[in-house]
């Protein structure tokens, strides 16, 4: 007898709504760059070893994601969701007191890291499941990056008026009132012993292929490569150039923005475009983006180039998961897009970690630009191959057969 998951209807959509807004406050990590003048304050850290809190906080998150489709379906619920909500706003308010940088690393990175992770993976899964995943899966991933848009310039605000470390606490108070939410708007995947008509994908999707999956890790890895360290790094970055802490929140805000307006361009463009051709516009924008602050090291240019880099970074974060829906069925999303997902640790832990090494050693970030133009390059190739391998989903919109 079949076993069937039951997607989401138009009926789950306040436990929709109320698992985005968790998404969204988890996404708050997209804000770190925010907190890097209070860690250099507070421990006396160089700009390398700040660098390793987004870096060992993107393994985390990870391993999560990489953990977490795999456990039973019991903790895949309401409280599954509310309990990663609870323990990150544990996590972050540990962090404010962190008597030293070893503690605030395992606090941050460790603990609001993994469980950002886990709430990020249910939250898309649960997108990707529901009745039109094209247009609700690039909206999730939207909300976990607006948690930057938000949280970004205001945490960059409250260090400037010496809140330091407690600049952290409205997070860990947003985390606590999405945890509430959802758990006055539960929502869990069901099971049926017989086949859900409205899932045709169940038992119909073609098995996925070794090479498909190994080139969406290429394409993720490199093409987030550059986005990660600019956001990993952008205050640090916009600082160096001489920017005020008003214009460097300004500019927090921008990229903020940019890498969520990318993220959310992604359903409106795949009524018109492929999803491997908007994946391609990803690295183009980010070669643009770098070239120009290359070029020139006028503070306005940085601003822009970084912008740009965002926005294509928001691109790739949405496409991809849209790409991996494409060739797989309800089913098995969540446990091959945890695989993929691997491949934006490791960008997210070499990425911040050269162009944090590279500053110490040269008193510039320019060696870190010339790595994010080539990482583009490399995911520019990428997107190539795999769209001559796999012909008939580059040339027509890949969620046509899913009925979306």
């Amino acid at each position: 007898m079949d076993i069937a998951v039951s997607p989401i209807t138009a009926k789950a959509s306040p436990s929709m709504l109320a698992a985005a807004l968790l998404c969204f406050a988890a996404g708050s990590l997209y804000a770190w760059s925010s907190m890097i003048p209070a860690l250099l304050a507070r421990y006396g850290v160089g700009v390398q070893q700040a660098g390793q809190v987004f870096s060992v906080a993107i393994v985390a998150f990870s391993l999560a994601v990489l953990i977490f489709p795999h456990l039973p379906i019991a903790l895949k619920s309401s409280h599954g969701a509310a309990g990663a909500g609870l323990l990150a706003s544990i996590s972050l308010a540990a962090a404010t007191m962190a008597p030293n940088f070893g503690i605030f690393l395992i606090c941050y990175s460790l603990g609001f890291g993994a469980m950002s992770g886990i709430i990020y993976i249910q939250t898309v899964e649960l997108a990707a499941k529901s009745a039109a995943p094209a247009i609700l899966t690039p909206m999730m991933v939207a909300a976990f990056g607006l948690g930057g848009v938000v949280f970004g310039p205001a945490i960059r605000a409250l260090v400037a008026l010496d809140w330091q470390l407690m600049a952290l606490l409205p997070v860990a108070l947003t985390l606590l009132a999405a945890t509430g939410l959802v758990l006055a708007f539960p929502s869990r995947l069901t099971t049926t012993s017989t086949p859900d008509q409205t899932a045709p994908d169940i038992t119909t999707a073609a098995p996925v292929r070794f090479s498909q999956v190994a080139f969406l890790w290429t394409i993720f890895a490199f093409g987030s490569g550059a986005g990660l360290m600019i956001l990993g790094l952008a205050s640090a970055i916009i600082e160096d150039r001489g920017a005020t802490a008003t214009f460097s929140a300004t500019v927090l805000a921008a990229v903020a923005l940019a890498n969520t307006g990318g993220r959310l361009s992604v359903s409106a463009l795949g009524r018109w475009l492929s999803p491997i051709l908007i994946a391609s516009l990803s690295p183009a924008l980010a070669g643009i983006g770098l070239l120009t602050m290359i070029i020139s090291p006028k503070l306005y240019v940085g601003g822009i180039g970084l912008t740009l880099v965002a926005l294509s970074y928001g691109l790739m974060a949405s496409a991809v998961p849209v790409l991996t829906r494409a060739i797989t069925s309800t089913l098995t999303f969540g446990h091959t897009f945890s695989l993929v997902f691997t491949a934006w640790g490791v960008a997210g832990l070499v990425s911040p970690w050269l162009a944090g090494a590279s500053f110490d050693l040269t008193g510039s970030f320019t060696g870190a630009l010339y790595f994010g133009l080539a990482s583009t390059v490399i995911a520019l190739t990428a997107i190539a191959l795999y769209a001559r391998s796999t012909s008939p989903f580059a040339s027509g919109r890949a969620t046509s057969r899913h009925g979306d």
